[in-house]
Order: structure tokens, then C-alpha cells, then sequence
């Protein structure tokens, strides 16, 4: 999945974090760090990635320049064992075509992502 930080070079930054500098808006340790925008970043695995902007020694960051994005399988499934789930008291939707779901996600995510990072920095 590709993931545009639109930003002013010079003005802000993206770096790649731990969920430890994340939470603590520490810049002291990046993975990496992008100083030219925009930034064009390619989430290639699962988990939750972690972005904050380290200007004013961390100050943007503080101030809410900080982006967490979770990434999930795309099936799931019950574990053994579990128990059957109770019916509601109205019928479930029905399944959407086969397909269907997974290219309406493809195409609306990297909207999402670049609605997110624009708001990110600005």
C-alpha cells in the first residue's frame, strides 16, 4: 500500500519510529528519515507503522504531527473452538460480490492514507 506525506521541505519531516518514540514523541532514535517532500512511503507488511514529524526537536510532533497506521490481514477466520454467535434480531446484509471488496478497499485507502497525511502535516 502506498502512503503520501504531502509537506513543505524545510518546514517538516517524516520519520519512521517505534511505537515507544511514537508514544513519546522521541526523535532520538528513527528508522529513517525523510527531510524532502512530498514523501512516497510503500507499507509492504503487516503490523501498525509509525510516523511523526521530529521539527522543533520534536515540538510537531507534540503538537499532534504523529501518524499511526495498522495494517491488517485481509481474511479472517474463526479459531477452533470458538462458539457459534448468536443470530440478530435482524438479518445480517448480504455479502457483497466476490471481489468486489477487496478492489473497493484497494481503491479507497490510498484516499484515506493521503486525506490522513495531508491533515498530518498542515
Amino acid at each position: 500500500m502506498l502512503t503520501k506525506f504531502n509537506f513543505a521541505t524545510g518546514s517538516h519531516d517524516v520519520a519512521t519510529v517505534s511505537k515507544t518514540d511514537y508514544d513519546a514523541c522521541s526523535i532520538a532514535n528513527p528508522i529513517t528519515t525523510v527531510t524532502t517532500g512530498p514523501y512516497n512511503y510503500t507499507i509492504n507488511s503487516t503490523g501498525t507503522h509509525y510516523f511523526i514529524c521530529t521539527f522543533s526537536s520534536g515540538g510537531h510532533c507534540n503538537s499532534g504531527q504523529k501518524l499511526a497506521i495498522s495494517v491488517g490481514n485481509s481474511t479472517s477466520a474463526a479459531s477452533p473452538g470458538s462458539p457459534p454467535t448468536t443470530p440478530s434480531a435482524s438479518p445480517p446484509p448480504p455479502p457483497p460480490p466476490p471481489g468486489s471488496s477487496a478492489s473497493s478497499l484497494a481503491a479507497t485507502l490510498p484516499l484515506v492514507f493521503m486525506t490522513i497525511a495531508l491533515a498530518f502535516f498542515y
